[in-house]
């Protein structure tokens, strides 16, 4: 029954390349609610009819910013290639101009768009992140890395067995996996990106899931049941030094990383149903986090940037939502009404989570600015199914 409850806890699953038609319509925009935060009315323009869809797509899921014509628009900007990998932001007709590269055009041409997102709106940009991502597009559900717009992606097992809950190492080089490959049961695995590898993390008796690197890429946390419960614990980066962090009769699940890579924060359903916790890993008790809104809290994920809130999935009137705690307010909201939505995670500017929603059998990875209730879908459905998505941005 143990087994079956920390299974049933995992989360809910759920791909392929798509056309560059397919990334373009795949914008449905739900906005919610006016709130007071800057919305800034901005003209793109380029003289590739290609580049300027694509620089207007990855605005248009950013909800300070309103795509508009010349006459009307606040700001203009301008996007040209250079050169091999190399894109020019031109701000204004010439008030800012720089060349910006990447690995690859449109790498380039993303991290050229945060860039005028930094100098107009302040802050960092997200849209030249890469996600890790489940979907069941063969019939089993596999893992794939790609750009955050679906631009490139591609399968990174082809176990044909159930693979879950992708998450990239500190750097992007790896991502951990939760696989029953071969042995049928749930162990972790690592894939190597850069050396095109493979390798068991963890394959104790029992279930081995829920691999999570600390921002200083020097622990692993996961959670394994090799001494009867679902109980988190923490290794070095190789696997080595397992020691186990908590010691309850409850189960732990969704382990998140503080910056500062000494505290984590988890749910557990020590009080019946799933809370949520933070404990320090180098001692002490886990502490229930108050975000008193729901009977049913799950999957935290700490805010990279304001370690004050914690973004998380929460039962709402027998559907799941996303919800967000700010220990500064001493309060949580709900930010997600409609369909049933799960798995959260931050991106890089600590403002918008990528999420999955469900309609029915469908699934998909939708995109939310928590500060204007903003959503967008970030993939066409004729794609599949695409769910648990793992954020990571890559500094050059």
């Amino acid at each position: 029954m143990l087994r079956r409850k920390f299974i049933l806890c995992l989360a809910f699953l759920g791909f392929v390349s798509a056309s560059f038609a397919e990334i373009i319509d795949a914008g449905v925009v739900s906005q919610k609610t006016d709130v007071n935060v800057p919305i800034y009315r901005v003209a793109i323009k380029s003289s590739s009819p290609e580049v300027k869809k694509l620089a207007e797509r990855a605005f248009s899921v950013h909800g300070s910013y309103k795509l508009s014509d010349t006459q009307s628009a606040q700001f203009s900007f301008a996007f040209e290639n250079t050169g091999t990998n190399a894109v020019e932001v031109n701000i204004n007709d010439g008030n800012f101009k720089q060349v910006v590269s990447g690995e690859n055009s449109f790498d380039a041409l993303m991290r050229a768009c945060d860039l005028a997102v930094s100098k107009t709106l302040g802050g960092s940009g997200f849209f030249a992140g890469k996600i890790a991502f489940v979907s069941d597009n063969t019939g089993a559900t596999e893992i794939y890395v790609g750009d955050l717009f679906f631009n490139s992606v591609r399968p990174i097992t082809n176990d044909k067995a159930r693979s879950i809950l992708p998450q990239w190492n500190h750097d992007g080089s790896k991502v951990f996996y939760t696989g029953y490959f071969r042995s049928g049961f749930m162990d972790l695995y690592e894939c190597d990106l850069v050396n095109k590898t493979r390798r068991s993390f963890a394959s104790y008796k029992g279930t081995n899931t829920g691999g999570v690197t600390s921002p200083d890429g020097k622990k692993v946390a996961m959670l394994l049941t090799t001494t009867g419960n679902a109980e988190i614990w923490i290794s070095d980066a190789s696997g080595k030094n397992v020691r186990k962090v908590t010691n309850t009769s409850a189960v732990e699940s969704s382990v998140s990383w503080a910056p500062d890579s000494s505290t984590i924060v988890f749910a557990s359903d020590a009080k019946g149903n799933p809370q949520i916790y933070k404990m320090n890993i180098n001692g002490g008790k886990p502490i229930r986090v108050p975000t008193n809104i729901s009977g049913y809290c799950s999957e935290p994920q700490i805010n990279p940037y304001n370690t004050n809130q914690i973004i998380f999935t929460a039962a709402v009137n027998r559907a799941f939502q996303i919800a967000l705690y700010d220990a500064k307010k001493g309060s949580s909201e709900i930010l997600t009404t409609s369909g049933r939505n799960s798995q959260p995670k931050w991106c890089s500017d600590g403002r918008h989570v990528i999420f999955t929603k469900e309609n029915g059998s469908k699934k998909n990875l939708w995109i939310l600015d928590t500060a204007t209730k903003k959503e967008t879908l970030l993939h066409s459905p004729k794609i599949g199914n695409c769910s648990e998505a793992s954020f990571i941005y890559l500094k050059k």
